[in-house]
This record gives C-alpha cells, structure tokens and sequence, in this order.
C-alpha cells in the first residue's frame, strides 16, 4: 500500500500513464555508471555523461528494455537536459 500512494504522486507529475510510459526505470543509470567505473579512468576522468550516449558507447542500442511500461513512443529526454533539441542539447 505504501509504494502504491507513493508512486501516485510521480504518476500525476509525469502526466498519468501516458506520462510514465515516456519514464526509463533507474537500471538504465546503474548499467551506464557501470560501464563508465570500469572504464580506465585517466580517459574518463573529468567528463560529464549521458546514461544513453554510455551505452550506444557500449553497443547498447535498444533501450526498449529500460521501459518503465510497455510502448514503442518515444522516451522523454532527462529532466537536465534540454527537450527542445533531437539530441537533448548535447552538442
């Protein structure tokens, strides 16, 4: 019952269901942090990364699986990057 009134709440913020079909769950971060600590880091010290710019890196390019609910719409750029540009205003 507690997770259920907690999750209300994100729901509404995200836009309802349709809203949270555009989410990626949180194993999307911890696969890209992944990478980046096994990483040799005197190539990867003192950069700033984006979890899917990491895993294309990686060779993941199917993102389907990181869905928070089933769909093939497009997922929501991150909250700190800029949704008015294709590529979140990365470059």
């Amino acid at each position: 019952m507690l997770q259920e009134m907690s999750d209300e709440p994100f729901r509404h913020l995200l836009g309802g269901e349709q809203g949270l079909a555009r989410t990626r769950t949180v194993d999307v971060m911890s696969d890209a942090a992944h990478a980046v600590l096994t990483r040799d880091s005197r190539t990867s010290t003192g950069n700033f990364f984006i979890d899917e710019d990491v895993l294309r890196e990686e060779g993941i390019t199917d993102l389907a699986g990181y869905r928070t609910a089933l769909g093939d719409g497009r997922l929501d750029v991150d909250l700190f990057l800029d949704p008015t540009t294709d590529d979140g205003g990365r470059t």
